[in-house]
């Protein structure tokens, strides 16, 4: 997997405060944990921290150490705690050159061949 490209870590820094007071943690961390994007270890050690937005800031570098699929995957998290808001406002910035040749579906992915499981177990592809 590729590491988080500059443009993204960007974007996380000049975002920071923003993000840390729109992002609320509290019911987020059952996806992140479901996605991949913590370990039960990383949620014990980021909520060691106090208040949420020690919490945020503490993801938030968590994130920026991760892949451009974990990146994704946040995005998707985001969106499934009904916070999507923050995925359109400010991390799918078009300021960013890499995200604006990227096209995102309401997912948060980039769009191409989706692969799912049938419900007989066997492998669909779908283009999308």
């Amino acid at each position: 997997m590729a590491l988080l490209s500059e443009q993204r870590k960007q974007i996380l820094t000049e975002k920071r405060v923003e993000l840390v007071g729109m992002i609320q943690p509290h019911e987020l961390w059952a996806h992140l944990r479901y996605h991949g994007i913590v370990t039960e270890q990383d949620e014990a050690r980021i909520q060691l921290n106090k208040t949420s937005f020690e919490q945020v800031n503490a993801l938030l570098d968590h994130i920026a150490k991760g892949t451009a699929h974990d990146y994704r995957k946040f995005c998707k998290c985001l969106k499934a705690n009904n916070q999507g808001h923050i995925v359109t406002e400010i991390l799918q910035s078009e300021t960013s050159k890499e995200l604006k040749s990227e096209t995102w579906d309401l997912n948060c992915e980039p769009q191409g061949p989706k692969a799912f499981v049938d419900t007989d177990g066997s492998l669909k592809i779908y283009k999308i």
